[in-house]
């Protein structure tokens, strides 16, 4: 099945203040209105002044195990942007409920939308996706964070290098799944 990636207006980047930041930036330069679940004012606000589209840079201050207050953000941000038309989400595997709440309310305020969800290196992505509820107007792929061997040496992506892998993904539409780095082999994890 080929992907159909949905045009952009509204998107939601769930951990764009830290390594998504870039993410948050690379969006807003295109003219999208960005809305960013942030828990630290000091970080959306360092955004806010390295980026030159600012003006398009939305911050929903919640903390996204916050279930009542992630759904209530969520909608007000709807309603003032418009439908969420992609969502970029590095939600922690052990907060899928939070996921799951995104995805109900996005899906019910959007015909077609895209999800992008950010996972650890260790994670079984094949699990992952079975324990998620993906209604049928939403686009689902799989970005898994990995690791990078300099010189023999194993070590973590950069935020650069996280964000960079993610647009990557966002702009390519032939797979599922799409590795930053590489995740094998498991034994030269960092």
């Amino acid at each position: 099945m080929e992907r159909m990636l949905v045009k952009m207006g509204h998107v939601l980047v769930v951990g764009g203040t830290g390594m998504l930041a870039d993410v948050s930036k690379w969006y807003a330069i295109r003219h999208h209105k960005v809305s960013i679940i942030a828990r630290n004012k000091l970080k959306m606000q360092k955004i806010g002044t390295e980026s030159s589209h600012k003006n398009n840079l939305y911050p929903l201050y919640v903390d996204y195990r916050n279930l009542s207050l992630l759904e209530e953000q969520i909608l007000s941000a709807i309603a003032a942007n418009g439908p969420i038309q992609q969502v970029v989400a590095w939600v922690r595997s052990d907060a899928l409920e939070s996921l799951q709440v995104i995805i109900k309310i996005v899906s019910s305020k959007a015909k077609q939308w895209n999800l992008f969800h950010v996972l650890s290196s260790g994670t079984n992505v094949k699990e992952i996706k079975m324990q998620i509820d993906l209604p049928s107007n939403c686009e689902y792929k799989q970005i898994q964070l990995g690791f990078k061997i300099e010189k023999n040496q194993p070590r973590w992506l950069t935020n650069h290098e996280i964000s960079q892998g993610v647009i990557e993904a966002i702009e390519s539409n032939n797979v599922s799944l799409h590795i930053v780095g590489q995740v094998k082999p498991i034994e030269r994890r960092p």
